[in-house]
């Protein structure tokens, strides 16, 4: 059978029919397909890349492997090592602080126990008989996540501690390089001067935000971000894009102090000065 996007229907169609063609229209794919091809290989780590949604107000990280476990069920996976992989995966990515997390810890579960028992668990991790997980990284539909999933360093972020869970796991040696990340935002306008973004003409909110946390603020676009030496010498620049994420990310830095001076015409300039060490992600809120 076949699963939507939401994970909440199957479908049984013969291969092809108008129907299947429409479903595996693009890069779809049969999730099942995914799994046996992963078990066919016989591969060390089966990893399923996700962001997540239900109704847009929350924003917590989640890591689903096939079998049980829950704060009340026993954890155990059908395939060993699998908890124990998702367990270390999001201790790494919970480590992203330019987002604003609504549970300060991962959730950690088993597929059977997390979803409802006709389910059976999720149809990419239902075949596997080799050891993995899948990583549902993000909520997409809540707003202010939205909009930093638009930008690609903040996506390029999200990879990069994958890399590190890897290296780790199968305790490889880091490359010895540092990445400098962070968002720009206005520390006294609220994401409410974008009006219509926010609320429609009948004041109905349509930009929501977990109340009293950085994601009140505005995001700034076009802000110009340069990387310098101590001795004030550029060595890279960038600039943050239109998506109302303010987001900026240096990577393959060689270890040690870096100076960060952000600019946006109408706004005061600023710097931050940051020493960083090898396999380090510094994180600036400017």
């Amino acid at each position: 059978g076949w699963r939507d996007i939401n994970e909440s229907h199957y479908y049984d169609y013969a291969e092809g029919t108008p129907e299947y063609n429409e479903l595996i229209a693009g890069d779809d794919r049969q999730l099942s397909a995914i799994a046996e091809e992963a078990n066919a290989n016989e591969v060390d780590h089966f990893l399923s890349i996700h962001s997540n949604a239900q109704n847009g107000n929350q924003n917590y990280l989640l890591m689903l492997f096939r079998g049980y476990g829950s704060p009340s069920v026993a954890y155990k996976a059908t395939t060993p090592p699998s908890y124990e992989m998702a367990t270390m995966a999001g201790q790494i990515q919970i480590k992203n602080q330019l987002t604003v997390w609504s549970s300060a810890a991962p959730l950690i579960r088993g597929d059977i126990t997390f979803y409802p028992a006709d389910w059976n668990g999720l149809g990419v991790l239902r075949p596997l008989t080799v050891p993995g997980h899948l990583s549902e990284g993000s909520f997409h539909d809540y707003a202010p996540e939205t909009h930093r999933l638009m930008n690609d360093d903040y996506c390029h972020l999200e990879a990069l501690r994958m890399f590190q869970y890897f290296h780790k796991w199968f305790q490889r040696e880091l490359p010895k390089t540092a990445c400098i990340s962070g968002w720009v935002k206005s520390s006294n306008q609220t994401i409410e001067v974008l009006g219509d973004l926010v609320r429609d003409a009948k004041g109905k909110l349509l930009y929501y935000y977990l109340p009293n946390t950085d994601d009140q603020w505005l995001p700034l676009n076009e802000a110009t971000i340069k990387l310098c030496d101590t001795e004030g010498n550029v060595l890279q620049t960038k600039v943050t894009d239109n998506w109302y994420n303010g987001i900026f990310a240096f990577f393959d830095l060689e270890p040690g102090t870096y100076v960060v001076k952000v600019e946006k015409g109408g706004y005061i300039s600023t710097e931050e000065t940051v020493t960083v060490a090898a396999e380090d992600i510094a994180q600036l809120k400017v």
